[in-house]
């Protein structure tokens, strides 16, 4: 328990400096502001309170996705709303620490997706093609 506390105040220490640098890239601080700065922005996010927000159920966590820039939850977190934050794909997973080949589609989309995929045949051509290019190989290597 004590191991999530450390890394909920790291977090949150890392989330105030992140705002004070953003806030130093518009205009010079000296020490002294930046320092209170810090000490300010710190102490106002641990003071949000989240426990008015419910705990997220498995079957919500399965079924959407949270934008971590608006906290709007969704299925997929596509180009169009990342548009609205001014950002692509990459810049949002790069600023998030998400993968980039993660996706950005909830698992349920994705097992809907791949289920539908499966019943249309999606991919029998491409298995096709690489069996008959493996027989093709294996003919070749035995000449």
């Amino acid at each position: 328990m004590e191991n999530t506390g450390n890394r909920e105040a790291a977090s949150l220490v890392a989330c105030a400096v992140r705002l004070v640098l953003s806030q130093v890239e518009q205009h010079r601080m000296e020490i002294g502001e930046l320092c209170d700065a810090l000490r300010t922005i710190h102490a106002q996010l641990m003071n949000v309170s989240t426990h008015d927000v419910p705990p997220a159920r498995a079957a919500d966590s399965a079924a959407f996705l949270m934008c971590r820039e608006c906290g709007k939850k969704m299925q997929l977190i596509n180009n169009t709303h990342l548009r609205l934050h001014g950002l692509t794909v990459r810049e949002y997973k790069r600023k998030w620490g998400v993968g980039l080949s993660q996706s950005l589609s909830s698992p349920a989309l994705r097992r809907r997706r791949q289920r539908l995929a499966k019943q249309q045949g999606m991919g029998q051509g491409l298995a096709h093609w690489r069996a008959a290019r493996s027989n093709a190989r294996n003919g070749q290597s035995g000449q």
